[in-house]
């Protein structure tokens, strides 16, 4: 069905948005629908896909944060939910969450993001860093604080390469910061 939803190009959105207005839409083509709109990158259908980000469904949540995450904006009124979903109870729905925070604004999602530089998972810690990166000043020095104190070594390690891959240290600054020679 994917398939078939992307072969429409520039057809799609019209179909993609009656589906999602289907109050009988099922959960497994409701996700297809969500996984479109993100590949083909439909931005204009934020606040659409952002309607499920409250869904019982954990697969649909995911799927909703990693839609708004390919299309790189969270809409007006979705941030909350959005950064709510940063405490969830499973794992890959914090991980997708954490991701999408990347493009909220960064006045919300610093505060609610920090804390999860500690989260039991090393996935959800990755995403927290990668997105505070791309927060501008402030999301890249609570990152340097967590390579530099964080209790955690992996987590250090984890900081250290976040800023690494967003150019905030040099390669030699990096191998210092992790204790390699």
């Amino acid at each position: 069905m994917q398939e078939a939803l992307l072969l429409l190009e520039t057809r799609a959105g019209p179909v993609l948005r009656e589906l999602l207005a289907d109050p009988e839409l099922s959960d497994t083509v409701r996700w297809v629908v969500l996984e479109t709109i993100g590949r083909m990158g439909l931005a204009d259908m934020a606040d659409e896909v952002a309607a499920s980000a409250t869904h019982p469904d954990p697969e649909l949540r995911a799927a909703t944060f990693r839609a708004l995450r390919r299309l790189a904006t969270v809409p007006e009124g979705a941030e909350r939910r959005l950064l709510a979903a940063v405490d969830d109870e499973v794992d890959f729905v914090r991980v997708q969450a954490a991701h999408a925070a990347a493009f909220a604004p960064a006045e919300l999602a610093l505060s609610a993001l920090e804390p999860h530089l500690a989260d039991p998972s090393w996935w959800v810690r990755r995403a927290v860093a990668g997105s505070l990166a791309r927060l501008g000043e402030a999301g890249v020095a609570t990152v340097k604080r967590a390579a530099q104190t964080h209790p955690d070594q992996a987590a250090r390690e984890m900081a250290v390469q976040i800023l690494l891959e967003a150019d905030e240290l040099t390669p030699a600054a990096a191998r210092l910061a992790t204790g390699v020679a």
